[in-house]
């Protein structure tokens, strides 16, 4: 597992409905209560509140046999590279409070614009520079928290960076 560094470690308060969570406690009662205790060792500071640790960043390789470039054919695409999103906590599925992830890529790609919906929420594809890549993170509706928009300036030094 990557090392999480305070450069792109970002907390985020999470809302939890308490009408769900007491219907949840009724209709699943050892469920709730193995849960309860899951939480309570990630840290909560009160029961509607949760500190979400948000992990960024892009893997990089060479390409052996690398094809021209489409928007500067003087050079070739000789990087691939993988940018991602993750939930950083022990126990947090990102599936489970992440619903989509908006990569905006340098203009000169085709389709800059690239919505991921499952996880795992990362793109990859193959380029020649670096530039800086906004990411759009949309929490699950239930949540009831705002779009977060976070900044990585892909990295193609050794593996990547994160």
């Amino acid at each position: 597992m990557p090392y999480v560094s305070d450069k792109n470690l970002d907390k985020f308060k999470l809302k939890v409905d308490t009408k769900i969570k007491e219907e949840a406690k009724e209709a699943f009662p050892d469920e709730f209560e193995e849960m309860t205790k899951k939480l309570e060792e990630l840290k909560i500071e009160d029961a509607k509140t949760i500190k979400v640790k948000v992990e960024y960043g892009n893997k990089h390789k060479l390409v052996p046999s690398p094809s021209k470039s489409r928007s500067k054919p003087s050079v070739s695409n000789k990087h691939e590279w993988t940018v991602f999103v993750r939930v950083a906590n022990e126990g947090i599925k990102t599936e489970n409070i992440v619903e989509k992830v908006k990569f905006e890529l340098h203009e000169t790609f085709r389709n800059p614009t690239r919505i991921i919906e499952n996880a795992p929420f990362q793109l990859t594809t193959k380029g020649w520079g670096t530039f800086e890549i906004q990411i759009t993170i949309t929490w699950k509706k239930s949540l009831k928290y705002p779009d977060t928009v976070l900044y990585h300036d892909l990295s193609f030094e050794g593996a990547g960076e994160w």
